[in-house]
């Protein structure tokens, strides 16, 4: 058995915040917002782990190597997004 949830069932649990965080980004063209999303899940599904890395140690909050994950990824997005 696999530990994971559906994508769907995380963006409707995100949907709200998801709302507010777009129309921010709308109304200021210089906010830029990092999704993690993609990161974390495939098309369908968003396992707690990639087999080497637990990413979550309960449903929502990232474990120590699953933040060290996230922040890889932040970083890279970071560097991208300024030269933009």
């Amino acid at each position: 058995m696999r530990c994971e949830l559906s994508k769907s069932t995380i963006l409707e649990n995100q949907l709200k915040l998801r709302t507010i965080l777009s129309s921010i980004v709308r109304v200021h063209q210089k906010v830029r917002m990092f999704d993690p999303i993609d990161i974390f899940c495939d098309t369908e599904k968003c396992p707690y782990s990639n087999g080497e890395i637990i990413y979550f140690y309960d449903g929502q909050h990232l474990s120590i190597r699953g933040s060290n994950y996230y922040a890889a990824h932040f970083i890279k997005w970071l560097h991208s997004s300024q030269n933009k």
